[in-house]
């Protein structure tokens, strides 16, 4: 309720029953408490008889037949389902087509958009149409009782009807708990309850007054303009539109697809991956569809996320971007045809052996099943087999090339056996097996998905980050007859860049604020080399208030062009850090907070050489990090990483079968000699010291050691992860 009272912007789907939304919740009341009424005579009215003229247009509907009707006694069937009886009692009076038998309420929609789409594409008359989308803000809170009598009365409802109606609407009462004890009773006088199977009905009746308030001019205030839009038919003329559209003050929508607020670009992102890339999941893991019938299906889903309508709309990202995973730019859609492959190699290995064989390479353990000269073995996904002549007859199995009884490389005979640099590849393969590229965690994308704004101003970050706004720029290069030049500063060509933070008109917004100063400072030539930099020495709030502020900008553009109302620009601002602070207030920031120790036990920095890639060098360093709590006796620790798969692996329990795998068990045998060991994952900010102590160990060759102490130059860090 208390969310529903409060009506705070972004707010989530859930209850936040704090001091917050208690005090916006009675700032609101205060703020709409309604004393009284200024009639059209500009005559302030207060009385409740005054309700009567808001139904001078609503006439009496109710015959002699329906009346009598409504009047008969219940039979024993329909007291079991009072309220339901009295609501089919109702039907025969409700004209709205969610309500009539055999239809749904989902069909409402598909009638309206053929009506929309018969009015800007089969008008051909002289006479215009027009039409309305109205949002009554609080609809059903809002029903006074008083006037819903006065309605049923009104429309020729019979005494003793209403009468059992409003017994049944005006009964109800509440009482707040303090401390866990019930206060005195609350005596509602408006309000119908949602979910009541009455109130749709009785609701509609009131409805029956909205003519006459349009007529009267008295419903001012009570519709939602923000959500009330016209539409009209092409053939009606510009100045009617505009006498229209002013006499309103709502705002005129071209395309019926935003007027009928189809799902935005969060919502289409939801019901493509939730919907429409679920349902052929069963045929495709059985049967390998067409390649034109899964083209086809992509192409009904790049004209959904685009936009639907029979124009074509521009898409500004292509597809196989669009399929990418989000950590690297894409929206983590299925590129059908290798979905279907995987579907169906997950039925039957052998369609895929071919791939298989191609990238499988030899984990090197015992050595004992690995042939040297025919396997593939090397870390190497290029150079994956051995190349060197066959020159020992001693050598068959991966084992021969060990020390006996040992894992460990015979020296003599990797030189006898390899060419140099073969052996050198070799050499590396017990400490470092090869494993995958690189994920890096760092990625701008992955941050763009991180920040802690509402959904739609990170999906706008990804857009302006991927060049993919409707700017000027971007329209001249799909060949949209429109001038480049920017309409803020008439002067250079509207890119991303500049529209965001170039433009002379907003920086004059970002240099208001002095925390920005840094981004000035980097000289950034793309909106995406502005967001690296503003990732690496942003904080947390820095970088959602620049996000926010770069939407409300974007926001402004758009408005502007559209003749639509705006903020100031010079409050601009002020207004999106209101919202951030709000969306933060109601969103706590959830974030992985470091272990902070305030005493020094110890601290070591060494230099892996020649890693090739990431989860190994994470392992090999969770390894040392084990053995030297050991060595320092320390019993009960706790290991942080950034890497979350070498974390998730030391963390499992099972025999972790990755390339880096001996290292995992390596690790976790080591700890189980500890009285307690946890590894847990933290993000690099949460151990800034550790993240140091690594940077500066590229510089040097050798083992560092301190006891009870740290080197000079991070004590400045230490000191500022303490609380």
């Amino acid at each position: 309720m208390w969310q529903q009272r409060s009506s705070v912007q972004w707010l989530k789907n859930r209850d936040q029953n704090t001091k917050f939304f208690h005090g916006i919740a009675t700032q609101r009341k205060r703020k709409n408490f309604i004393k009284g009424l200024r009639d059209g005579n500009g005559v302030w009215q207060e009385d409740e008889e005054d309700l009567d003229r808001v139904l001078d247009g609503v006439n009496d509907v109710v015959t002699d037949d329906i009346r009598a009707e409504l009047d008969r006694p219940f039979t024993s069937e329909e007291v079991g389902e009072a309220i339901k009886g009295m609501a089919l009692h109702l039907k025969p009076l409700v004209r709205m087509s969610a309500f009539i038998a055999d239809r749904l309420i989902t069909d409402n929609i598909l009638i309206a958009f053929e009506s929309l789409h018969h009015m800007k594409n089969s008008c051909s008359s002289k006479k215009g149409f027009m039409a309305m989308k109205l949002d009554m803000s609080k609809a059903y809170d809002r029903v006074e009782w008083v006037f819903l009598e006065k309605i049923l009365l009104k429309m020729g409802f019979a005494d003793t009807w209403v009468a059992l109606i409003m017994e049944c609407i005006t009964t109800v009462s509440y009482s707040i708990l303090v401390n866990g004890e019930p206060k005195d009773v609350i005596v509602p006088s408006r309000g119908l309850r949602q979910g009541d199977p009455l109130s749709p009905y009785l609701f509609l009746f009131c409805a029956e007054g909205l003519n006459a308030l349009l007529q009267n001019a008295a419903n001012e205030g009570m519709i939602n303009k923000e959500k009330t839009t016209l539409f009209f038919s092409r053939n009606t003329d510009e100045a009617t539109q505009e006498a229209l559209k002013v006499g309103l003050g709502v705002p005129v929508i071209k395309n019926y697809e935003k007027y009928l607020e189809l799902p935005s670009f969060l919502g289409r992102e939801v019901m493509i991956k939730a919907v429409v890339q679920s349902i052929p999941v069963y045929s495709m893991s059985v049967f390998k569809l067409p390649v034109g019938l899964c083209k086809d299906i992509e192409a009904m889903i790049q004209k959904f996320w685009w936009g639907s309508g029979d124009a074509r709309k521009i898409h500004w990202v292509k597809w196989s971007s669009l399929c990418s995973s989000k950590s690297i730019g894409g929206m983590g859609f299925r590129d059908f045809q290798k979905f279907n492959q995987a579907l169906l190699a997950k039925q039957s290995i052998l369609t895929t052996r071919g791939v298989i064989e191609k990238g499988a390479i030899w984990r090197v353990g015992s050595g004992q099943m690995i042939d040297v000269w025919h396997h593939r073995w090397l870390p190497d996904l290029n150079h994956s087999k051995i190349i060197s002549p066959y020159t020992n007859n001693d050598v068959s199995w991966m084992c021969d090339l060990f020390l006996p009884s040992t894992r460990t490389w015979d020296p003599g005979r990797l030189a006898s056996c390899f060419l140099p640099w073969e052996a050198d590849m070799v050499r590396k393969i017990q400490s470092l097996p090869s494993s995958s590229a690189p994920t890096g965690d760092g990625s701008v994308w992955k941050k763009i998905w991180k920040v802690h704004v509402p959904h739609k101003i990170r999906h706008f970050l990804w857009r302006a980050a991927k060049d993919s706004l409707p700017t000027k720029q971007n329209l001249v290069a799909w060949h949209i007859p429109v001038g480049n030049v920017c309409d803020g500063c008439d002067d250079y060509s509207e890119s991303v860049m500049h529209a965001l933070w170039l433009c002379d008109q907003v920086r004059s917004v970002w240099m208001t604020d002095p925390g920005f100063l840094f981004l000035v400072q980097a000289k950034c030539r793309t909106f995406l080399e502005l967001l690296e930099v503003l990732f690496n020495h942003g904080s947390c709030y820095r970088v959602a208030l620049f996000a926010t502020v770069a939407w409300c900008l974007w926001q402004f553009r758009n408005r502007l062009r559209e003749r639509q109302l705006v903020w100031p620009l010079h409050e601009l601002g002020e207004r999106a850090q209101g919202l951030v602070d709000e969306f933060w207030e109601v969103n706590p920031q959830v974030q992985s907070a470091p272990v902070r120790r305030p005493l020094i036990i110890g601290a070591l920095r060494q230099n892996i050489s020649s890693i090739q890639s990431v989860e190994m060098g994470e392992a090999l360093a969770a390894r040392r990090a084990v053995r030297f709590a050991a060595e320092l006796c320390v019993f009960q620790v706790i290991i942080e990483g950034d890497c979350s798969r070498v974390i998730v692996a030391l963390k499992g329990f099972d025999h972790c079968r990755t390339l880096f795998g001996h290292i995992i068990d390596e690790s976790k045998q080591i700890g189980g000699t500890l009285r307690s060991c946890l590894f847990q994952h933290v993000r690099c900010e949460g151990n800034r010291l550790a993240h140091c102590l690594a940077k500066k160990a590229v510089l040097s060759t050798d083992t560092d050691v301190w006891v009870e102490s740290l080197p000079e130059d991070v004590e400045d860090v230490f000191h500022s992860d303490l609380p």
